[in-house]
Parts: C-alpha cells; sequence; structure tokens
C-alpha cells in the first residue's frame, strides 16, 4: 500500500512538473535544466500510466516473444481475454513489425544508455589534475560512478547478449523504439545527474 501510494505520488509530482516547468515557475535545490526537469517528468508519464496500467490492469501484452508473432494466439481467459488486449494484438499484427532476432534487437536498444552517458561526459569534461583537493576527491566518486554504469551497459548489451545468451526471444520494431528510447534517456539523466548535478551521497573525504 505505501509503495502505490508514494508511486502515485510521483506521478501526480511528475505532471505537475511537466505543466510549470517549461514556464519557470518551478525551481529545485539541484538547479534541474528546464529540459532535464522536462525528460525526468516524462519517465513518469510515459512509463507509469501508459504501461504499468495496461499491463497489470487492462491485460495488455506487450509484443514480445511469443506476442511479437502477428499470428499470436489470444486466449479467452482472464485478463488475456479482455477487449483492450485482444485490440492490442489486432493493431500489433496489422501495423507492428516482428524482429525476429532477439539478440541484435536487445543490444541495439541497450546501446543507447552507453551512447548519451559518453555524450554527457564529452559535453561537460572535468580536468583531474588542476583542482583543489576537495574537487579532485568529488571527481574520484564521480568516476567511480561512472565506470560502474559503463561497465554494466557494456556487460548488459555486448557481453551477456552476443556473447553469453544462447538466444534470445523476438521482439518487435515498437518495443524496441520504446527500450531505446527508455536507455537513451536512462543513460543521459544518469549522466547529467553525476557529473553535472552532484546527485551522488555526501561521502567525507578522508584528505581533508
Amino acid at each position: 500500500m505505501l509503495l502505490s501510494t508514494t508511486l502515485a505520488l510521483d506521478v501526480l509530482q511528475s505532471y505537475f512538473y511537466a505543466l510549470i516547468g517549461p514556464l519557470g515557475w518551478y525551481a529545485n535545490s539541484f538547479g534541474f535544466s528546464t529540459f532535464d526537469l522536462y525528460l525526468m517528468s516524462l519517465f513518469f508519464i510515459m512509463f507509469c500510466p501508459m504501461s504499468v496500467i495496461p499491463l497489470l490492469f487492462l491485460g495488455v501484452r506487450a509484443p514480445y516473444g511469443k506476442f511479437a508473432l502477428p499470428n499470436a494466439k489470444v486466449e479467452n481467459k482472464g485478463l488475456e481475454g479482455s477487449s483492450f488486449n485482444r485490440a492490442a494484438m489486432n493493431f500489433y499484427s496489422k501495423f507492428d513489425l516482428v524482429v525476429s532476432n532477439g539478440k541484435l534487437a536487445f543490444a541495439f536498444q541497450e546501446t543507447f544508455s552507453l551512447l548519451l552517458f559518453c555524450f554527457v561526459l564529452y559535453k561537460y569534461p572535468i580536468d583531474l589534475f588542476h583542482s583543489n583537493n576537495n574537487n579532485t576527491f568529488e571527481t574520484v566518486q564521480k568516476v567511480i560512478a561512472s565506470l560502474m554504469f559503463l561497465t554494466h551497459y557494456v556487460h548488459r548489451a555486448f557481453i551477456f547478449t552476443l556473447v553469453r545468451a544462447h538466444s534470445m526471444s523476438a521482439s518487435s520494431l515498437s518495443i524496441v523504439l520504446m527500450a531505446s528510447s527508455f536507455c537513451a534517456a536512462n543513460g543521459y539523466l544518469n549522466s547529467k545527474g553525476i557529473w553535472v548535478y552532484h546527485v551522488l551521497p555526501p561521502i567525507p573525504n578522508p584528505f581533508p
């Protein structure tokens, strides 16, 4: 119950930010730019109400795996037999495209997290050798956090997907495009949060 209430409040807060953020009426402690604030708001608006509600409460099945096939069968029981799911499957079969090579599709969509993360690193370079002691310690924290993120997505996008996994389920073009958009925003916002907005938890400098 607490988790559901928190999620609902976050969604409502994001709608609020999305409405007044571009107007410049909202100031925040991290100094987020209007674009970044709007992008974070779209995260909740797009991926919560538009994804969670149809999948969990309306019985809509994402066009992935066996549901990616144009002739995927819809059972007449439970939510899977709902009119919402039938309409969604009918739309997929007419307008969506099947991506049969699931490994390449997954690698492609996950690569956007790496690309956008590296783009922010390129756009906001940090000079490690011309800063005071406190700034250097803070920069080391950022480098460690960045290496953890990049290592995770290099493994996720390439090593596990293309080398270790024997096969992956078929996907669809709509899923690949939505996942690519999510990964791009994910990489961009994480990199901006680490390198620009300094949202890492404060750690005392052991070398003052």
